[in-house]
């Protein structure tokens, strides 16, 4: 592993803390595992509201937006119309058409009230200078995936069809989106739990396409091409070949995917899967690739449940741009992270993460529970 410039320090219980770099962010992690025994004053007690209706059960559909997408098992034996439904968000995060781009600033441009001097020493009333606060209006698709009638299902566990039904809705609403022509990127996530953001109970993911490609994407696109530059290779199968080398990670698998705790982990717990082979279109997933992942992700969940209980987590799909100039080096993958910790002022102040479990002995008890295979 890459050495961080700063050597690691060794704590009076004999725990080092160690720095970790990630390969797909450039990013340094710390892993100081002895602050899990820090002590704590504070308990969290999260309420549910008792009075709550849900627009997302069964019967409750007029509460949405009409649908873009319903899709049903059709090996069920009830009688339900939908098993999977795509609504647009009511509280939209992005436009569905934009007033103005995010390069359409400075808006607006200072100008002195007094006689004064501009940018340019020029010296008069009213003189303008360039202003650094710059606006623009953000366009995009913002999908709720209702992944059950049930409120009271979960994603882990979901018969294994319908879990199938909700990747393969993901799958068509980013063909959609790609379609399109007008957005670059599609992103799919998941907020379980309070601590991880979710504002509705009833299963649910979001999936958003987006007119410009994030900053952290593109600066992940750089390190894969850069890689690709340097070796010839790609840096998410050589990710893997390590990881496989070293197998202390390693959760498991299907035939196409593989599940293991990253060697830079942010977060205790977190979990990754990708694709064996180099695939940098999951549009273009087919079927039994679309039942393997369900079977994997699923499997994975339920690890995660038997070591931690119930618990609150973020999953997240990373999807090459639609731009089919910059795909050739993705490789996409999955990521689970359960919110076990707070991100507090170290993390925001420093932009590095604290990790108090090294991901080797998160996978070791992960396995212990069992393997994730067909």
């Amino acid at each position: 592993a890459q050495v961080h410039p700063c050597a690691p320090s060794t704590h009076a219980d004999g725990i080092m803390s160690e720095w970790r770099k990630d390969p797909f962010s450039d990013r340094w992690v710390i892993l100081a595992q002895h602050r899990a025994t820090r002590p704590y004053d504070f308990e969290w007690e999260v309420k549910r509201r008792s009075d709550a209706l849900c627009p997302f059960c069964a019967g409750q559909e007029h509460q949405t937006p009409t649908p873009v997408l319903v899709l049903r098992d059709t090996t069920a034996n009830d009688t339900l119309p939908w098993h999977v439904r795509v609504v647009p968000n009511r509280y939209p995060a992005v436009n569905e058409e934009a007033t103005s781009s995010p390069q359409s600033g400075p808006i607006p441009a200072l100008r002195t009230p007094e006689p004064g001097i501009d940018a340019s020493g020029v010296e008069g009333i009213g003189a303008e200078w360039p202003s650094p606060l710059l606006h623009g209006s953000i366009i995009g698709h913002h999908d709720v995936l209702i992944e059950s009638p049930d409120h009271h299902a979960s994603f882990a566990g979901l018969p294994r069809n319908r879990l199938e039904l909700c990747f393969e809705a993901v799958r068509q609403r980013f063909c959609s989106y790609r379609r399109e022509g007008r957005f670059r990127y599609g992103l799919m996530f998941k907020n379980v739990g309070p601590l991880a953001g979710a504002s509705l109970e009833h299963p649910h993911s979001q999936l958003m396409s987006l007119a410009e490609i994030p900053l952290e994407l593109v600066r992940q696109i750089d390190l894969i091409q850069e890689w690709d530059q340097r070796t010839g290779r790609c840096l998410g199968c050589d990710v893997l070949a390590a990881e496989q080398r070293e197998a202390t990670r390693i959760l498991g698998g299907t035939k196409h995917f593989l599940a293991y705790c990253p060697y830079a982990s942010r977060f205790p717990y977190e979990v990754r899967i990708m694709h064996r082979s180099h695939h940098h279109s999951f549009e273009n997933a087919e079927p039994g690739e679309i039942r393997e992942l369900s079977e994997c992700v699923q499997h994975i969940l339920k690890m995660l449940t038997g070591v931690l209980g119930s618990f609150s987590y973020n999953l997240i799909l990373h999807i090459a741009p639609f731009d089919t100039n910059t795909t050739k080096h993705y490789h996409w993958y999955v990521e689970v992270f359960p919110r076990l910790t707070m991100t507090a002022g170290f993390e925001w102040g420093s932009g590095y993460f604290l990790n108090t479990m090294a991901p080797e002995n998160a996978a070791a008890s992960l396995r212990k529970i069992g393997r994730a295979h067909v």
